[in-house]
């Protein structure tokens, strides 16, 4: 199914939950700092992240890490 065709309060599949680690290693965010956007994302783990919020957390990952 599409994103399109899913719904919004569905959780995400495996499929997408790999592709947030995928895009996390791609921009070099290390395992803690992807916990960190999850949890400011209301989520204890990327297995609970609803459908309508997945495309905002994919986003938030693409910015890379912060410099703090």
């Amino acid at each position: 199914a599409t994103r399109a065709q899913q719904d919004p309060s569905a959780v995400i599949t495996d499929g997408q939950v790999k592709r947030l680690y995928a895009v996390a290693k791609s921009k070099n965010l290390g395992l803690e700092e992807m916990k960190a956007i999850i949890i400011a994302h209301g989520y204890s783990s990327s297995k609970e992240i609803l459908v309508k919020d997945y495309d905002s957390i994919v986003a938030k990952i693409e910015e890379g890490p912060t410099t703090a």
